[in-house]
């Protein structure tokens, strides 16, 4: 079984944005999916972008029968905010187990302040996703795209980012065999 690995928002709908470098969270995450990909080497990550309205997204996911989702994002509030956060649904306790992983492995690589894991619920910014798919689901918000400083920080650190996913993907599958 294979885990999906979700390009947070999409084509039309970029989400998060850093002005000064002129880079979308769906861009940044983009090339990050297909990097992570590329050095995971193996057949079991399938890379999903969303090509349907968001309501939509968990059903699409389902239907490929995921043994686990991890969402890929970056974080935005007002330009000087700073960390990593992974995000999951407040009832699952594999969801839970799945973010104290990623987030040990991403803080780790990045050395970002470390925000922790943050129950969601359906209607909190998120938690539909996390709510309505099957498999244990996070959100993973690595950084904040919009401070300028940390945002170079990561991408000078590209490849420890990857390997930060690529462990915590490791973990994960330890974690749910």
């Amino acid at each position: 079984m294979m885990i999906a690995l979700v390009i947070g928002h999409s084509e039309e709908k970029q989400g998060a944005w850093n002005s000064t470098h002129r880079l979308s969270e769906f861009q940044f995450n983009s090339t990050l999916a297909r990097l992570i990909k590329l050095f995971w080497r193996r057949k079991d990550l399938e890379l999903i972008y969303r090509d349907c309205p968001y309501g939509e997204l968990p059903d699409k996911i389902n239907q490929l029968g995921p043994r686990a989702i991890i969402s890929m994002h970056c974080n935005t509030f007002d330009g000087r905010t700073s960390g990593t956060e992974t995000l999951y649904y407040h009832t699952s306790t594999a969801g839970m187990a799945s973010a104290e992983i990623m987030q040990r492995h991403l803080v780790s690589a990045l050395m970002l302040p470390d925000r922790g894991t943050k129950p969601r619920k359906e209607k909190d910014r998120g938690g539909h996703l996390l709510r309505h798919t099957k498999a244990p689901c996070i959100i993973v918000e690595p950084f904040f795209i919009d401070n300028d400083r940390e945002y170079e920080i990561v991408r000078d650190n590209l490849d420890g980012l990857v390997r930060g996913y690529i462990e915590g993907i490791a973990g994960l599958n330890e974690e749910i065999k």
